[in-house]
């Protein structure tokens, strides 16, 4: 009967033992199984921190390729576009070359009418002034005979008729219409699209070996006493006609000699000492209209 406690001490204490294992087991099994978690959720971030690297450096390097690329037809659009505006100035630059011979095509008609009626001039006058008419293609010289004393601007009183008739027949053929059409479908007038220059010039003697300037200044004030004439009695008045002055002194076209006057030096520095007058087609006006 003694040992019946003792015997149930000993299964307590089993027991306790038992239930205590258990425990530290079940425990250990859970550090375990929460070590265990922890380190594969650890191995989940460092994967997804690797992945996210990976992204990262794939998303760099389609960034790099996106921004090369994009440099790349960058260039290419300027490159493209420097060759567009070269090609709208090359066509620009044709279409106005062939504007341009258009209308020295048409205008090359109009000056042969126009020298036609300066013939017919110079046949009229010929007693009264040595005239000559130098032809261009689309434009006309005319070489007035008018003669001025050495270092003199002032038109000799017999000249002054012939001179202000010389300008009606300017005024006549530049008040003519032509086949050149204005935008609005109406012709233009001849002074619309010609330009007058009277031209001055001197002969090759200076008043000194060094001055260069005072034949410059004679002949532009020769052209002005003849303009002056052909504004104020021809009434070829600007700004309707488009009329200028120009000095050459020596340097500009030299007049026509006849023999006598070439084996007689006073004589063809007289016949440089005039003034001449151009009519020349006013290109620019034209083509800025048509465009």
């Amino acid at each position: 009967m003694d040992d019946e406690p003792n015997s149930l001490s000993w299964i307590g204490f089993t027991d306790l033992f038992l239930h205590l294992f258990i425990f530290f087991l079940a425990g250990f099994m859970l550090l375990k199984h929460f070590a265990a978690n922890e380190a594969m959720k650890a191995e989940i971030a460092q994967d997804k921190v690797a992945q996210f690297e990976i992204c990262q450096n794939k998303k760099g390097q389609c960034e790099k390729i996106l921004e090369d690329s994009v440099n790349y037809n960058v260039k290419n659009l300027m490159i493209c576009r420097q060759q567009n505006t070269k090609i709208k100035e090359n066509l620009q630059r044709c279409e106005s070359e062939i504007k341009e011979e258009a209308l020295r095509a048409e205008f090359g008609e109009i000056i042969t009418q126009a020298l036609n009626v300066l013939v017919k001039l110079k046949n009229e006058m010929e007693s009264n002034l040595p005239i000559h008419i130098d032809r261009r293609p689309d434009r006309l010289f005319f070489d007035m005979g008018v003669s001025f004393k050495f270092n003199k601007a002032k038109v000799f009183p017999k000249q002054k008729q012939a001179i202000i008739n010389i300008g009606n027949k300017f005024r006549e053929i530049l008040d003519r219409e032509i086949s050149i059409n204005k935008p609005n479908g109406n012709p233009y007038h001849l002074y619309e699209v010609m330009k007058i220059v009277i031209e001055g010039h001197a002969d090759n003697k200076k008043r000194r070996k060094d001055d260069n300037i005072t034949n410059y200044t004679i002949s532009k004030e020769r052209a002005f006493a003849v303009m002056k004439l052909l504004i104020e009695k021809s009434k070829l008045k600007p700004p309707k006609y488009k009329i200028s002055v120009a000095g050459y002194a020596e340097y500009g076209r030299p007049p026509k000699l006849s023999k006598k006057e070439k084996k007689n030096e006073k004589l063809a520095r007289s016949r440089m000492r005039r003034v001449t007058i151009s009519i020349v087609p006013d290109y620019d006006e034209l083509l800025i209209e048509s465009d």
